[in-house]
């Protein structure tokens, strides 16, 4: 977050006028490697996450989040058939 802010200021700067230390192109390119790599790191933790929901739903047999819905050994979930009020089956 400090290169970000950092990216960003310089940015600011030389938008407003008053320069930087490396120009408008470097604080530019800053900003989305950070931004870039925020997101990488933040899709990452997000992944693992949900990794580890589908471990414990594995080991604990937790039921899925989705109401009447299972989990089996291999880790897929199986929801019930519903049936609409004209018969079709979803």
């Amino acid at each position: 977050m400090k290169s970000a802010w950092r990216h960003f200021f310089d940015w600011w700067s030389e938008h407003r006028g008053y320069g930087s230390r490396d120009g408008m192109e470097a604080a530019l390119m800053g900003v989305l490697f950070n931004v870039m790599g925020y997101t990488h790191e933040y899709i990452k933790a997000r992944l693992v996450a949900e990794d580890e929901d589908r471990r414990l739903s594995l080991r604990y047999g937790i039921v899925s989040r989705e109401k009447n819905a299972t989990v089996d050994c291999c880790g897929n979930i199986h929801y019930p058939l519903t049936t609409t009020t004209d018969g079709d089956d979803r």
